[in-house]
Formats: C-alpha cells, structure tokens, sequence
C-alpha cells in the first residue's frame, strides 16, 4: 500500500471518529428512501436489524417522525433546498430534537442527509435561580456559530472522503469476499481428501474380499470340475445358441468328445445317437423356462434325457443342462418286475385273505402276545420304534381305549391268539392312544400267522390304518347332507324327514305336535338393493335369532329361499299360536344394519296342527298354505290353520301358479337355454357337454328363470308335463340335426316326480326307440337326493336308458348324500359336484378333501367328475389338481339360447335373475 494510500486510510478514519464523536447523528438516503450511508449515534432515532436488509428510513425510523420526514424529503427533493422540522421529544428523557434535512450530490448522484439536531436549551432565572449572564449568552452564542462553521467545513470534508471511503469499502468487501471463497475452497479439499481417504480404505478392504473370493471361486471351480468329471451320467451345457459350453468325460458315450469343443454348435458334433431328441428339448426350455424330460436310446443303452433351465440366480436364462441318466438296468427291473407280477397273479388266490387285512400299520406278535416287527407307519401311529416295542406285551404298544376300559381280554390281538382265526374289531369307531397321549380313530384286523406246515400258531399280524380324518369327512358329510349350507340349520330334506317321524309318534299316541312356516316378507327387496352378500348375512344372522326363541326339542330349519320351518314337539295348537307369535316378534324386534342402515324386516308365519294319518307332503303343503294366508292378510303376523280351515283349500297363489303351467306349454312360452360343461385339461375349450336348461317367457314376453313354475309344478305333480316338454323339445331338434359327428352331449334334468311316473318313462323309451341315433348324445341328470329317495324308482329307469345308449349324470352331488355307496347301485357316467363344494374350494381344506375323494371314488368306479358353479380360473386350476375332469360355470360365459330358440331369444327382454 502507497503512503498516499496510507495517509488517505488514516484521515478517514480520524474524520470519522471526529463526526461520531462531536457531530448530530446522519443518515443518507438514496431516490428510493433506502438507507445508503450512516454517521453518528444515530442508534436513538433509527433501527436497523442485524444482518442483510433491505428497508426504507420510514421502516427504521421512531414512528413519531415518519409523517415530518415524508413531507420534509418530499418537499426537499421538490425545492432542492435544505429544510429544518419542527422540535420534538425523543427517548424516555424527553431529549428536544429536530431534522435538518438537504440535497446532497455525490458522483453524480443525488441523495438527501438527514441529521438529528438535539436543541440547545437557554436558562432564565425563574423565581429566584440563577440565570445565565449577557456575557454567558454571548460566548454561547459564538459557540454555536462556532460549532455550526465547524459542521459546514466537517461537512465539506466528509463529501470530499466520501468517494475514496467508498473505494476502500469497495476493496475490504473484494478481499472479505475473496477470503470467504478461499475458506470455503478450503473446507471443500479437506472434505474432498477425506472422502478420498474413506475410498480408498473401503477400496482396500473390497480388494481384499475379492481376493478371498477369487480363490474360493478357483477352489469352487477345481471341485466343480472334479465333480462333473466323476459323474458317471453325460452332462452337456449349452448356451442360449445351441453352442456347448461345458461337456464331462461321461458324454463320450453318447457323442464324439473331441469334437465337443467351446461355443460349438450340438448340431455340428458327431453324436452316437439320434441327437434330434436333445435339440427339440433344448429349443422347449429355451422357450418355456420349463424342465423336460425324454426317454431316448443310444445303442442298446436307454437314457433319462433332462433339459433343464441354466440360470444364475435370479438372472434370465443362460443356456440349458443336458442330462443323461442310464436307465437301462431300471427298464430291465422294471421288465423283470413286471414279469414276476405276471407269475405272482397265479398266486393271488392263495394270499387274497392276507392281502384284504393290509392296512396302513402292521405289527406282528409270537405266540404269546409279543411284539416282534413293526412297520414305519405302525412305529408312526403308535409312537414306538420298533427295537423299543420288541418283546413287548402287545397290549402295551398297541394301546385300544375300549380294551383298556373293557379289560385286556377285549384286546383284538389277544382275542384272536384266542380264537386262532382272523378277526375283525367289534367296534364301530375303535380308539388308539399312542405313546405320545395322541387320540385316534381306526379300522382294525388281525389274523393268525401259522408255523410251516399250517398247524402251530406262531403268532398274530394286527393290520390297522388311521381313520381319523375320514371319519370327520363323514360326520361332515352327513352334517351337509342334512344341514343347510348358509345358515347350519336343518335342511328341507332332513327337516321332512323329521316331520314324518312327528307323524308316527303321533299315530301311536295321542301326542300333540305343530308345524310352524315362516316366509320373510319382502326379503327380495333386501337382495335387490343391498345384493345377495347382504342378504346371506341377514338370513345367517336371522338363524341365531329364531334358534333363541324355539326350544330344545323343537327343530328350525331352513327350507330353502327366505323359508323357515319349525317343527314344535308335544305341543298343542294354542301353545304353538304363543310360540310363533314369539319367534314373530324375534324377527321384527331384531337389528339388522347394512353400510350404516339399519333394515327393518318382518315375517308370516303358518301354523298347523300334526294329526294322525297325515303325510308329510301333505303337511308341507297346508302350513304351506296356511303362511300364505297369514300373508294375504297383511303380513307380519301368524296364521293359526285349523282342520275345517276353508283357506287353506283356496290355496289361490298355487292355483294361479298351476295355471300359469298350463298356460305355459299350451302357448309355447317355454324356451331352453344351454350352458358350456368344458375339460379341464383342454386348450381350446370346446364343450363336451352341454346342460340344457329351462326359461319362460312372462306375459311381458320378458325372460325369466322357471323357480316359481317348477316349485308349484313340483307341489302339485306337474313336473312329468314340463319334462316331458324339455325331452320332447330336444329330442326332436337332435332328430332332425346331425350332431352326431361333433361329440357333444346333450343333458336335460329329470325330477323325481318324473322318474316316479310310468308314463314319463314309458314316453322317453319310445322316442328312443324310434330314434336310436339320438341316444348316445343324450345324457339324463338325476339329483343325488332323488336318486337317494327313489333309488327303487331311479335305478330301473337308469338301466332301462343306459341300455338304450343313454347317459345318467347324478346332479348336485354331495348336498343330500349320507353315504357314497350310492354310486355302487347305479350304473352313472358322470358326476356332478355341487356348487356348495367350489365356491370356497381355495379356501377350504374340508371341501378341497371332500371334492378329491369323490374324484377318487369315481376314478375307481370310472365315472367322469363334473364340478359346478366354477366362477374364475384359480378355482379352474384348483380343481384340476384335485382331479377333476370337467367344469361348468361362469368362467366359460353364461348360458346361450338353444339353438332351435336362439331367434325368439333375440326377441325376448332378458331378465337378470334368470341363471
């Protein structure tokens, strides 16, 4: 720095010690009242926050100047003169202050100078104090003429150091900036050097590890190679080319090695074998990503070819694994097994009793009762491992509740060491306790083991398998075949049955008992708006709510729709009128909320008397009739029916709905749709099998579903005319088309009614024997409970058309059946699995169990399993695990018009409770 520089620097900092300490306080502004400059303690009139600003003097000044200071800069920017304000007060000591305001040019610029002038105060003498002398006053007043020349030249000095202050405040800002860079420049190497640091640590250490690694990977390799060498089965790798990649010393067998070169194409190699085989499954897994294998012959050698998917990890495919496994000496064992199998069928007849007491567990004894082998699945069930049991008493290993509680003489391996012969448990449901305290149910045999020769008894094997699960199968089996899906209570069926035996009770005595009808009134109103979820709920919760109100002896059922029944046990008339006036008031009383709205329903209720020599389809039928008045009356109340009742004669819905039958086929108002019944297993899904069912046309010419018809031609024994039409219908649209090349089979339902009437029966064997060339592509279903409750009507009928070259379907399999013995008195091809059993197939264990062992059974007798209601096609492949042939059901479309219908269906309004 220049001594000018130096001298210059040092003046303006005495300048300005010089105005702070003896000049008033000044502020310049810029044109836009912007603080520019500052000398003075000028602290007491302004403020200005710490940090960056940008404010105007009016936002700094004490609020008591803002308007003087407007007008005076106002006024000073208009006349280019300077201006003094008035006096005022400032500060907690009422200090006397007043702005002197003036035009300052600087560079060019024009800004304004505000000072803050403190008044000088003069003293008087005032009662009786001093006061200041003339000569006082005089020096104070040269003072201050002083003191004002002082300011002007002070004034004039700031303006000339105002520019090279600028400057050097200029320079201090460009080195504080420049020094602030560098700093910051400083801070970033440091981090940068740091961070270079840290990588290079981290860097070391990954070196390191893949040294470490490198080696395992050579090892890995040097194993690898040592294994694939040792194989004694040709391995080829190809990559994704068909190029070979790696072969082992193994695959000389089947192809020259030394052709068998890196990244050379298995087409181009010299192979001692049809080579076709192993590019075709190659190409396969390259396309599927799926493992294949193939029986191919090299010589007189047979080999196992695998083609598996070469990945690394989770990575695409690489290439394909080509293995060969010899398999010839299996081939051969299996031939000679085979062979043996042949020879040992001689035998059979004399192992056959043996061969019927196998079971799951077997354990053999001496003559004394003591345990000598054990197979697996015994040490299983039984909880003892075979050197354990060995030598002991078998009543001990083999532990039966009832011979426990019975004493060791009801043991069924010592009641045949008694008796020498087979023996078979005397039991029922026989019960084991394992070593473990593990409880189950059995089926059980045993037989004597004989010292050659046949004489000497040397002992007993007990054959005993676990039948824990199937008997829970059954139990749930008959709790379906008699309870209603939804809601667990009674079945219509079951609930029938039940009834009729009411009527022999109460033919042999004179015990009282009443049937009780309950109809929900408008409960369609409830599906329609809140959907069928809503009303599933309402019915299940409704369920609990009538179980209340009934007692113990007496049965709720659910009859079918919205209809309940219950049946009232020694009860007389008047008695069961309080009892459904009670289950009455349940049903109105009870809440029921749906999406936050609390749904009001009510329910008529029928109610008769059980007398002797009633039937029970008579029953049905007058308590039937009997809510029906209780509903033409208004609703929501009970109808108490007596014998001389004359409504329960007029009956009038029914007569209107019977009518409506008449009507019906006298007007060709009947119409037939067909739904797909499709292979599981088959790609293009063209129907196998086509169910054809009903629909009618209203007065509206509107398409509806047949419930309400079929329901009254079932109370009223018209079902043999509607069948008979649907026969008649199909059988002469299939004796006119030539269907016969495409395979398909037509199947119609057949009620029991129907199968029940001789004429019916009598009519389908003449058609078909007037049309022989139709019978192979018809199919008849029969549901599983008609064939159960007219199985002597069902099963001449069913041999009558199988002769004729008919079909027989059982429908609805599983929902009335007690036992699957049915099957054995009926000659069927196919079966139908109820919907009850598919809709929550993919969540429930028992239907999954009950589903595969009909699929089972049928397997075993050779019948077709068809499973119904099938909406998506998860269930699809779920059924097809569990095997299961064929599907029907939304997952194929909805049902078609027939196609002899299929024109007057385009004419007819569609009707979406039509399923």
């Amino acid at each position: 720095m220049s001594s000018d520089r130096r001298r210059s620097t040092r003046g303006s900092r005495m300048t300005r010690a010089v105005l702070e300490k003896y000049c008033p306080p000044v502020v310049v502004v810029d044109g836009s009242d912007r603080v520019v400059h500052t000398a003075g303690a000028f602290q007491d009139f302004i403020r200005i926050p710490v940090g960056e600003v940008d404010l105007t003097i009016y936002e700094m000044v004490d609020p008591k100047m803002r308007a003087e200071l407007r007008a005076l800069l106002h006024r000073v920017r208009r006349e280019k003169e300077p201006v003094i304000g008035s006096q005022m007060r400032m500060g907690d000591d009422e200090t006397p202050v007043r702005m002197n305001i003036q035009p300052l040019t600087i560079d060019g610029e024009v800004v304004v100078m505000i000072g803050f002038d403190l008044v000088t105060v003069r003293l008087n003498v005032v009662d009786g104090q001093p006061a200041i002398t003339p000569t006082e006053n005089l020096i104070i007043s040269e003072l201050e003429q002083e003191l004002a020349n002082t300011r002007l030249h002070l004034q004039t000095v700031v303006e000339e150091l105002e520019p090279s202050n600028e400057e050097l405040q200029s320079h201090s800002e460009e080195l504080q900036s420049a020094n602030e860079e560098l700093q910051s420049t400083n801070e970033e190497l440091q981090t940068s050097n740091e961070e270079l640091q840290s990588t290079n640590e981290e860097l070391t250490t990954v070196n390191d590890e893949l040294q470490i690694k490198s080696t395992e990977l050579e090892e890995m390799a040097s194993t690898l190679y040592s294994l694939k060498e040792s194989l004694s089965s040709p391995l080829i790798l190809v990559n994704k080319r068909l190029e070979i990649q790696v072969v082992n010393a193994a695959a000389d067998a089947i192809l020259d090695r030394e052709e068998a070169t890196p990244n050379k194409s298995i087409s181009s190699v010299s192979w001692r074998m049809d080579f076709m085989p192993a590019l075709s499954l190659a190409r396969h897994v390259l396309d599927s990503g799926d493992v294949q294998q193939e029986v191919v012959q090299c010589g007189d050698a047979s080999y196992l070819l695998t083609a598996s998917p070469h990945r690394s990890g989770d990575q695409p495919l690489l290439g394909v694994v080509l293995a060969f496994v010899d398999i010839s000496e299996r081939i051969a064992s299996e031939q000679e097994i085979r062979r043996q199998s042949d020879e040992l069928s001689a035998e059979k007849l004399r192992i056959e009793t043996t061969l019927k007491s196998i079971g799951d567990g077997v354990i053999t004894t001496d003559a004394k009762g003591r345990v000598t082998y054990m197979n697996p699945k015994a040490c299983d069930l039984t909880g003892w491992e075979t050197d354990e049991a060995y030598g002991a008493p078998i009543s001990d290993v083999y532990r039966a509740v009832e011979a426990m509680a019975d004493g060791p003489d009801k043991h069924i391996a010592l009641r045949c060491l008694e008796a020498g012969e087979p023996v078979n448990s005397n039991l029922e449901a026989p019960v084991i306790i394992g070593r473990s305290g593990r409880r189950l149910v059995v089926a059980e045999s045993a037989a004597p083991l004989r010292e050659p020769g046949g004489s000497a008894l040397a002992g007993i094997v007990l054959v005993f398998r676990d039948v824990t699960d199937e008997q829970l199968l059954s139990q749930e089996l008959s709790f379906r075949a008699a309870h209603d899906p939804l809601t667990h209570l009674v079945n219509r069926y079951e609930f029938e049955r039940r009834v009729l035996s009411a009527v022999h009770s109460a033919n042999r005595s004179d015990t009282v008992h009443a049937v009780a009808y309950i109809d929900l009134d408008n409960f369609k109103i409830i599906n329609d708006t809140g959907g069928h979820g809503a009303g599933d709920k309402l019915l299940k919760q409704l369920s609990v709510e009538l179980a209340q109100s009934i007692r113990k002896v007496d049965t709720l059922a659910r009859l079918g729709g919205d209809e309940f029944g219950a049946l009232l046990m020694n009860c007389p008339l008047e008695f069961a009128a309080d009892l459904a006036e009670k289950l009455r008031l349940s049903v109105e009383q009870m809440r029921f909320d749906h999406k936050g709205t609390r749904i009001q329903i009510t329910a008529s209720i029928g109610v008769i008397e059980i007398r002797s020599g009633m039937g029970a389809t008579e029953i049905m039928s007058l308590v039937d009739a009997a809510c029906y008045a209780a509903k033409e009356a208004g609703k929501n109340r009970i109808y108490v029916a007596k014998s001389d009742d004359p409504r329960l004669a007029e009956k009038s819905g029914e007569m209107e709905l019977v009518y409506d039958i008449g009507d019906a086929l006298e007007k060709k108002r009947f119409r037939l749709h067909v739904e797909d019944v499709v292979g599981i297993g088959d790609a293009s899904r063209n129907p196998r099998y086509q169910e054809v069912l009903l629909r009618v046309l209203d007065r509206d010419q509107r398409l509806r579903g047949p419930e309400a018809l079929v329901s009254a031609g079932e109370r009223y024994h018209l079902m043999a005319k509607i069948d008979r039409w649907v026969f008649d219908t199909l059988t002469d649209w299939l004796a006119h088309e030539d269907n016969s090349g495409n395979g398909v089979v037509w199947a119609i339902n057949v009620s029991g009614q129907s199968l029940g009437d001789a004429g019916y029966r009598d009519h389908v064997e003449f058609v078909l024997e007037e049309h022989k060339a139709i019978a192979p592509q018809l199919c008849f279903e029969i549901t599983e409970t008609t064939a159960i409750a007219r199985l002597s009507d069902v099963a001449p009928f069913v041999t009558r058309i199988k002769e004729l070259g008919c079909k027989v379907a059982l429908d609805d399999f599983g929902t009335g059946m007690s036992s699957l013995n049915y099957l054995k008195n009926l000659d069927i091809d196919f079966i139908k699995i109820d919907g009850s059993f598919v809709r929550d197939i993919l969540d429930s264990k028992i239907d999954q169990a009950m589903v595969q062992a009909v699929c089972t059974v049928a397997q075993d007798l050779g019948i077709e399993t068809i499973a119904e209601h099938v909406e998506n096609e998860d269930t699809l492949t779920k059924l097809a695990q569990l095997g299961v042939d064929l599907a029907q059901g939304f997952v194929f479309g909805r049902g078609a018009p027939f196609p002899a219908h299929a024109v007057a269906a385009e004419d007819a309004e569609p009707d979406s409770s039509a399923a």
